[in-house]
Parts: structure tokens; sequence; C-alpha cells
């Protein structure tokens, strides 16, 4: 791509703003706001209840540690979070404000506020991953800290409708909504320039978010994220070397910037460079301490064969987050696979019917769980029980739609058990659903290679479609509730051209039909799709017993 030729340049400098100042966003009345204080001492508490006084929030609860703050968000809605960040529980704030996010806990209008009296550099990195909307410093001022409270909440109200389709995952929807809040400000600051960057880069259209990101780069030099933007832009170019050549620069200027190491790990992967993508996943852990940092690090680590570094690393986070609400029950199907790997399969056998109960709660830990237990089965010579549980971790898999790394394993699992056209057909589906065309990533090459099949055979030409599955499936669903049976249909039947035998969507389609012939009537075309989803579930149903 041409970079836009100075005068260009110059001319998008005029026409750019600068970021909105917080005065001048839109807001409710911070009487209105039901804020959350959470921190073990009572001092502190009391402190963080009058500064918020001092800002007209008046009305404030408490909680004196992580757990019980967490239950009361899933009770009520907060517009305000002051959380700790060090406690003598298991959790810290760190953990809470991961448990919110990705339980999508408070409102997109709701500002989530970090509070420590300590702050040390790889802390404060540590909490970017997650996305806190500040963090402030004890003893709390309200001179110098109310304002920057005010501000989160105010540009968090501002910013909601983003927030909410970003949450969703819905690219187009989170660029519509850019582009409106820009044309009403009259001129675009450069954190709405910041999400309408990620969102055509989401959507995989480069030559407009090269746009935008000189646009911001006229305003301010330094701006991590508009580079990495770029960073995406030259590699959809097909220039992989100036790509990692600018995230490489992007790391040594900004080394807590997480998207930078993302994408040269997947560079790295897509070229089948596994041993650099390690060595930056261990740069990444280095200087982002983090869960996600390390299961990154894992992943990787079991893909290049290091199992003594996977094993750590998921033996790390199980301690770590063992009796923390994070904890994740992928961490332990992900340890029972390495031992599979190492041939302890006895091992991983116990670690699975150990942790029964957390792997039976999730789904996609539950299909992980099955193909774990079909390797362990087969590496002993128990061919049906292998068969049994490879068609059931392929059952739950489909359910689950979970991260690519989990679908990879279970189509393992499937080959292991001799089921290899529904592995082979898993694997591609998952290949098809990755953002980045081209060649497999290190874990499905492993995969691809160990069941005898060329990973050249598996690559894919172009990006597929940016809209998901599951906004497919929203879609419909916010059309019936809507009571537009019509259109939920289409939607519905989107996604079933996609994934015919996909149970979520077979089941999702079977309420929209029968909504639909609620509605208006009965139908037998409507009827015979509901009866051959039905039928098509049932199929897919481990053992000899049927439901439908």
């Amino acid at each position: 791509m041409v970079a836009p030729l100075p005068a260009a340049r110059e001319a998008r400098k005029m026409s750019v703003t600068m970021p909105v100042r917080p005065s001048a966003l839109p807001m409710r009345a911070n009487a209105n706001v039901r804020a959350l204080v959470v921190d073990e001492h009572s001092a502190s508490r009391l402190a963080m209840r009058d500064l918020l006084s001092s800002i007209g929030v008046t009305n404030v609860q408490m909680a004196t540690e992580p757990v019980r703050a967490i239950r009361m968000m899933e009770a009520e809605r907060f517009g305000l979070v002051l959380c700790e960040m060090k406690f003598l529980s298991q959790m810290d704030g760190i953990q809470v404000l991961e448990y919110v996010r990705t339980r999508r806990l408070l409102q997109p209008s709701a500002a989530f506020v970090l509070v420590t009296s300590a702050p040390d550099r790889l802390t404060v990195a540590a909490t970017r991953e997650w996305q806190p909307d500040a963090i402030v410093l004890k003893p709390v001022v309200a001179e110098a800290l109310g304002p920057r409270i005010e501000q989160a909440m105010r540009r968090r109200v501002a910013l909601a409708s983003v927030h909410e389709a970003a949450d969703r995952g819905d690219s187009q929807a989170l660029l519509e909504r850019v582009q409106a809040l820009i044309r009403e400000a009259g001129a675009p600051s450069l954190e709405l320039l910041r999400w309408q960057a990620n969102a055509l880069v989401d959507l995989g259209r480069f030559s407009q978010a090269h746009e935008v990101c000189e646009m911001a780069l006229a305003v301010k030099t330094d701006l991590p994220w508009a580079e990495l933007a770029l960073a995406h832009c030259e590699r959809a170019d097909g220039r992989p070397d100036a790509a990692t050549k600018r995230a490489r620069a992007l790391i040594k200027a900004h080394p807590y910037f997480g998207g930078a190491y993302d994408l040269l790990i997947d560079i790295h992967e897509q070229d089948g460079r596994v041993d650099k993508a390690l060595e930056v996943a261990q740069a990444a852990l280095k200087q982002l301490a983090t869960s996600r940092r390390m299961r990154t690090l894992g992943e990787i680590a079991y893909a290049h064969g290091d199992l003594e570094v996977a094993e750590q690393c998921y033996t790390d986070l199980i301690r770590k987050n063992g009796a923390s609400l994070t904890r994740s029950p992928l961490d332990i199907g992900m340890l029972g696979q390495v031992f599979v790997t190492q041939g302890e399969s006895d091992k991983a056998l116990r670690l699975v019917s150990t942790a029964h109960e957390q792997l039976a709660t999730d789904s996609t830990a539950g299909a992980l769980a099955a193909a774990v237990l079909s390797q362990a089965h087969a590496a002993k010579g128990d061919g049906p029980a292998a068969e049994t549980f490879a068609r059931k971790a392929l059952a739950l898999a489909a359910a689950a739609e979970g991260p690519e790394h989990v679908a990879l394993l279970v189509a393992q699992g499937a080959f292991n058990a001799g089921l290899n056209e529904e592995a082979e057909a898993l694997v591609r589906q998952t290949m098809a659903a990755r953002k980045s065309p081209g060649v497999p990533g290190a874990l499905a090459r492993k995969v691809i290679l160990d069941a005898g099949l060329k990973p050249e055979a598996f690559a894919t030409a172009a990006p597929v479609s940016p809209r998901s599955l599951s906004s497919d499936i929203q879609d419909a669903m916010d059309c019936l509730n809507q009571a537009r049976f019509d259109d939920a249909a289409e939607h519905i039947d989107r996604a079933r051209e996609r994934l015919p035998k996909n149970p979520m969507v077979l089941l999702a389609t079977v309420q929209v039909y029968m909504l639909r012939m609620h509605a208006k009537g009965f139908n037998e075309e409507s009827a015979a799709q509901v009866r051959r989803c039905l039928a098509e579930v049932d199929r897919q149903i481990p053992g000899d017993d049927r439901i439908f």
C-alpha cells in the first residue's frame, strides 16, 4: 500500500480533533449512579465513599472481599466499581476485573476503576490485558482523583454503544456506531479513530484501516494501536517482513503492549517457525505476567513439543487459579493432554476423572476432556472406549464453538480413534474460521502431520466472512424478540448453510421455526425443517438412547 502524500497528510491533520474533553461528553446525573467499593480495609472504604460523595455519587455499596463483590455484581447493576488491587484472599483486583470482563457483569456504560497503594510497572502492565477504565493511587484525595473517576464514568457513558458492540464481537455494528458518533461530533477523536481502525482490521478492510491510522498519526506520532493496525495491514498486503519489523519496533518502544506480541506469534506460527513464536511468548510473559499469557505460552510449547515447559505452565495456572473464580477447567484438560502426549495415559485418566465436576460445567472443557480420555484409551489399546469418547468430544465441540486449540485437539483425538473423516472435516472447519489466510498454524500443523496428512492441503486462500456464526444466531434471536419471524428464519438459514450439522444451529433452527408457526400458524415446510433438525441432533447423541 502506498503511504499518503505529505500534503494529504497535512490536510487530514487539520480535519482531526483531539480527544473529546470529558466535560463535553453526555452524562447522566452522578446521583443516579450506583457504585460499589471493594476493599478489605474499612478506612479505605470510607475514604472512597467520601470521594464518591464529593462528585455526587451517593448511592454507594461496599464489599470487603472479591467473591462477595462478584456476587453483588451478578445480582445488581452498578454504574461504577472501585476495586482495590491486592487482597489477602485468593483473588486479587486484576482477577476480579478479568472475571467481570469475561462474564460481562457490568453494563457497557459502567466503569471499572482499580485502586492501589503500591503500583509496580509489571502489575500495572498486567491490568491492561483486561482494560480497566482507570487506575488511581491511594491515599484517595478528592481534588486529585475525583476528576479522573468522573472522566472514566463520562467516557464509558459516551461510548456505551461502542462497548456494547465490541463486547458482542460484532465488528460491523462497532464500525457503524463509531461512524455515527463521528458524524454527531463533527470530527473524530483519537479514541474513536482507534475503535474505527480496529473494527476495519477485523472486517478485513485494510486499505481503509491504513487511511484511518495515517489520520491518527498525523495528530500524534506515538500511537501503539495505530502502529499495530498498520502492521496488520502490511501483513494482509503480503509483506510479513515489514509487519514483523514494525511489531518488533513497537515492542521495543512499548514492551507492555500485548497486541504486538500476539501478531508476532501468529506470523511466526504461520511461517512454521514455532521456535520463534515460543521465544516471543516467553518474552511476553516476562512483561505481562497474566494467566492469558501463560496459557499462550503453554499452547505454543505443546505445539513445539516442549512438553516440560507446557506442563509447568498448566501446573502453575491450576495452582495459581485453583481457588479463584477465574480458574479455567481448560487448564486441567490441557495438562491432561500434555500427560497423554508424554505417554502417561494413566496419569491423564486420573487427572480428568478427579476434575470431572469442574470439566462437566463447561461444554468446551468437556470436549477437551473427552478428547484426552479418547487418546488415553487409544494408547491403552481400548478401541471402543476411544471411539465413544472421540464421538462425545466431537459432539461437544460442535455445540460449544470453543477456541481453536480445543477444536484441533478434539480432531487429534478423533484421528487417534480412527474417525478420520470427521476429524479432517473439523480441522478444515477450524482453519476456515481463522481470520488470517494461509497455511495452518503450529498446533494445526502438528495435528495434521501426526495424522499422516499434508498441512498445505488445509491452507486457506482468503479470509472468511467476518460475520461469525454466533452473530447469525444472535441476529435470529433478536428478530424473534421483535416478532420478525421471517427475518429470523432468513438469519438462521444462513447459519445452517455454513454449518448444517452444528447442534447449536440445529436447535436454534427448531426454536425459530416453532415460534414462527406458533405466531403465524402451522406450516408443513416449517414442520419438516423442525423434524429434520431434531433427527440430526438425535443422530449425533452418543450411544443407543434416543430423545426425539
